[in-house]
């Protein structure tokens, strides 16, 4: 399917040679008649929304490479750019996994209001995760190019230190096991 907002977009990047966010773009279209008529309220009417931009970016992507063109894709910048070599875009489209993952409507015809309650719940996680990961690896005394196996380390340091059973604080191994816990969540590893 030829996405009804390939011109508007094109419009819309050649109007901002700088680049152009997500939201500026995705707010300079809002009343737009494709996007007006996905809208269907709500995280889905939002999903939708930027699903049929990011397919139609994706699309144009493939679609500049081929005119000597590329196409800077991140939800904070967007931007149309000369291509640094023959098929370049064309190469980074194929091995894309959003390319792959937008350019597929059905993706959208599959993802209903329950998809996208759980999308922004695993969101909300990892980025809650994130958020901490900084306090926890500093409650276990690491920094951020701590790895799982020093952590792992630390953590069976500190909690034969602090454990209430070998006269430890109870309130200082509550926190060394938070911040494993929560270190363990962020790189899928089993606490």
């Amino acid at each position: 399917m030829d996405n009804p907002l390939n011109s508007d977009v094109l419009a819309r990047l050649s109007e901002h040679p700088e680049g152009i966010s997500e939201y500026e773009l995705l707010k300079s279209l809002a009343e737009h008649p494709f996007l007006v008529q996905i809208d269907v309220g709500g995280d889905l009417g939002l999903f939708r929304r930027h699903f049929a931009l990011m397919n139609c970016l994706y699309g144009l992507r493939q679609q500049l490479a081929e005119d000597g063109w590329g196409l800077g894709i991140s939800a904070m910048h967007i931007q149309l750019q000369p291509s640094l070599g023959q098929g370049e875009g064309q190469g980074l489209t194929l091995s894309d996994p959003l390319a792959s993952y937008y350019l597929d409507w059905q993706e959208f015809d599959n993802t209903g209001a329950e998809e996208v309650e759980a999308l922004l719940t695993g969101f909300w996680r990892r980025y809650d995760a994130l958020e901490h990961q900084s306090q926890a690896l500093e409650d276990l005394g690491l920094d951020e190019n701590a790895d799982w196996r020093m952590i792992r380390r630390q953590y069976r340091s500190l909690a034969a230190q602090h454990h209430p059973d070998k006269g430890g604080n109870c309130q200082d191994f509550i926190r060394i096991r938070r911040a494993f816990e929560q270190l363990a969540r962020l790189r899928g590893k089993g606490a």
